[in-house]
């Protein structure tokens, strides 16, 4: 039984975003026009992380599963692209090259433009849900010096 995903998940998650960013900023035209969208998710990612290595254990269960079903679509989408990315660099001579773009230029990346998107708006309203959830940070306590300090303070003067 899955018990939904953790820091670590996310953290790996990141890594594979950021590597298919660069891979894709390197690429051609239109693989470096994905660059954008590919740089929003690893920033999401990577709020995300922060906020479940400071608040992860309290996240239950059937959250967890949530969030967990949501790295999976990025997963997928990451994986999709970086498989793209990957045959696209891999062609040898110049006429498959050639070629090759063509059919890319042709085969429209929309499709993963959209599930990238996708995947990014759900988890930025995931993350943003989840932190607003919490509950407010205490207030600061006051030093001891500043009680001593103050108790000894005149009070105001009401004219």
């Amino acid at each position: 039984m899955s018990f939904g995903v953790g820091v670590g998940d996310i953290v790996v998650l990141s890594g594979l975003a950021w590597r298919v960013y660069k891979a894709c900023k390197e690429s051609s035209e239109d693989f470096r026009r994905l660059s954008t969208e590919m740089a929003s998710l690893d920033a999401i990612l990577r709020e995300t992380a922060e906020f479940m290595q400071e608040h992860g254990d309290r996240l239950d269960t059937s959250r967890r599963h949530r969030l967990g079903i949501i790295c999976d679509g990025c997963t997928s989408t990451l994986q999709t692209l970086e498989g793209l990315v990957q045959r696209y660099e891999s062609l040898s001579t110049n006429a498959q090259r050639n070629w090759d773009r063509m059919r890319f230029g042709l085969n429209d990346l929309s499709d993963v433009r959209s599930r990238l998107v996708l995947n990014t708006s759900m988890l930025t309203a995931f993350t943003s849900m989840m932190i607003k959830s919490q509950p407010p940070f205490p207030a600061p306590a006051r030093s001891r010096q500043h009680e001593l300090t103050n108790r000894h303070a005149v009070p105001p003067r009401h004219v």
